[in-house]
């Protein structure tokens, strides 16, 4: 039985330590210090653009900021704490991330390295208040594509922590050609803050190669048994 019990251990141990996708960086907000304050909602936001930042900090080396509030907001990029925060001061607030564009798209590809997924590291929420809508918007071999699912994965983070988007709720997204990636938040409730320490590409085992190394144990496990009972 310890035999066993010690093949399923190892099992587990390999697929934590095998090789994994080195991750690419695509904000980690060490780049680009900055104090923004938001427009009013009713008009169209002043998108600000930071250029010839560091590509290996931030995709592109360009990060565009656009934020709205109905009364005011504002988002502190602090290249020191290494974290971008947003809050919503007296209203409701709107922020967009924009890496990329039609003039300077991004040409990067996601997955030569293995990655499998986006991972959004949160630093702090601001705990009991309503914690806004968020898109994910990707535009890849000149098609959009837009996943809108994601409000109760932020409802449900207990900060610190992270947010992870598999690759594949882009369904038909072809990520070997990246030309533009968005975040949105909108609807941030006043009095809110939110607090993210890096933004990147991962290489996270899929449920099915959990169950493939516990099926490789069980077999090597009744493997060992019946050899035990031959005479």
């Amino acid at each position: 039985m310890k035999s066993c019990i010690h093949l399923a251990e190892l099992a587990v141990l390999l697929l934590v330590w095998a090789p994994v996708a080195s991750a690419l960086i695509l904000d980690d907000f060490s780049q680009g210090a900055a104090t923004i304050h938001s427009t009013p909602v009713s008009g169209y936001p002043v998108p600000i653009t930071q250029n010839d930042l560091d590509p290996s900090h931030i995709v592109g080396g360009r990060r565009t900021v656009q934020l709205r509030s109905l009364d005011l907001a504002h988002v502190v990029i602090n290249t020191s704490n290494t974290q971008l925060s947003l809050t919503a001061d007296l209203d409701m607030a709107y922020l967009d991330l924009i890496y990329g564009s039609a003039a300077f798209p991004l040409n990067v590809d996601l997955i030569a390295d293995g990655a499998n997924c986006f991972k959004i590291n949160v630093a702090f929420l601001t705990p009991g208040l309503w914690r806004g809508s968020y898109f994910f918007r990707v535009k890849a071999a000149d098609h959009y594509y837009l996943y809108h699912d994601l409000d109760q994965d932020f409802y449900n983070l207990d900060a610190p922590g992270e947010i992870v988007i598999p690759f594949s709720y882009l369904a038909g997204a072809d990520l070997a050609q990246v030309q533009e990636i968005t975040i949105s938040i909108s609807r941030f409730e006043p009095g809110f803050t939110m607090v993210l320490d890096s933004f990147a590409t991962a290489a996270i085992p899929e449920p099915a190669s959990y169950a493939w190394g516990a099926g490789a144990a069980s077999v090597a496990c009744l493997a060992l048994r019946r050899r035990r009972r031959t005479p």
